[in-house]
């Protein structure tokens, strides 16, 4: 019903200023607030998607807020989500592909050099643009985990993560 977002643009703008993520966009010219939303949408819908929470949702289509949720009302987004999800955001920003799968990446297998030619052989085929699934990032994770907010469906650490 109401699937507002769990951390406002004013608040992505100074918790990626604070880490050094730039929000200048492919153009040089910084990111409209319209932009910096579909960002945030976006980290919103990996928190949705990926973590198991205790608790109820309040409404279907988002997460937060939730009922029976120790500590936090039923109108209230924990500050761990708020941050878990400002920290995907910046990571959309910086062009971790998150939730849109990643392209095989071709690796050398075997490569000869000679004087009149050069033989590479590939791992595997870079042309046939197969996507291999998500980047999983551990400190969304972690925060979560930490304020008690996941329930025990939520799996191991993957290792992958920049600033937090």
């Amino acid at each position: 019903m109401a699937n507002s977002l769990y951390a406002s643009v004013p608040e992505l703008t100074t918790y990626a200023a604070e880490r050094g993520v730039s929000l200048l966009g492919a153009s040089g010219v910084d990111y409209t607030e319209s932009e910096m939303r579909v960002f945030l949408r976006k980290a919103q819908d990996y928190v949705d998607l990926v973590f198991s929470f205790n608790g109820e949702a309040v409404y279907d289509d988002s997460a937060f807020p939730r009922y029976n949720l120790k500590d936090y009302d039923d109108t209230t987004v924990p500050p761990a989500v708020r941050r878990a999800t400002l920290y995907i955001a910046c990571h959309l920003i910086e062009g971790l592909p998150i939730l849109e799968g990643q392209k095989a990446q071709s690796e050398i297998k075997r490569e000869v050099v000679a004087s009149n030619r050069i033989e590479t052989e590939y791992a595997t085929n870079y042309k046939d643009n197969t996507v291999q699934g998500y980047v999983m990032l551990d400190a969304p994770l972690y925060m979560l985990s930490r304020a008690g907010l996941l329930s025990g469906e939520n799996t191991g650490f993957n290792m992958i993560g920049l600033r937090g």
